[in-house]
């Protein structure tokens, strides 16, 4: 049995990466949003209770009750963040996979002179940015 090369499956592959990487990065947003707020959270309850400190009676212990909630609700996207990021890592994973394959069909469909759509003919195999060219033995 024979298959034909279909070029709209290397499309439908970057699109799955490109998918797959703005997933992330919206992720990554939401996460650094959560930190923020998280933040602020604890810096709200620990004003609250420096101000509680210097009152008594009712007024302490509604400030103390405030700082306990905020301190609670700050705790609550600690725990939404570790969750995220087990989401982000999960997410950069599949680019990649994608990314990897996507780069290896490239190749593949260069070597055998097959048909590549338009928008990935730019792409080409991922260069590390430590590599350096090669110096010419002669070059002057």
């Amino acid at each position: 049995m024979t298959h034909a090369f279909d070029p709209t499956r290397l499309e439908a592959l970057a699109r799955a990466r490109d998918v797959a990487r703005a997933v992330a990065r919206d992720l990554n947003d939401r996460y650094h949003l959560a930190r923020e707020r998280a933040d602020d959270l604890r810096r709200a309850a620990a004003l609250a209770r420096q101000n509680a400190s210097a009152t008594a009676g009712v007024a302490r212990a509604s400030g103390d009750h405030e700082a306990d909630r905020l301190e609670a609700e700050a705790e609550t996207l600690r725990d939404r963040m570790a969750d995220l990021r087990v989401e982000i890592d999960a997410k950069n994973a599949e680019a990649a996979d994608a990314g990897r394959l996507l780069a290896a069909c490239l190749a593949f469909a260069r070597e055998a002179a097959l048909t590549i759509p338009t928008a990935l003919a730019a792409e080409g195999p991922a260069r590390d940015w430590m590599q350096r060219a090669p110096i010419a033995e002669n070059a002057k």
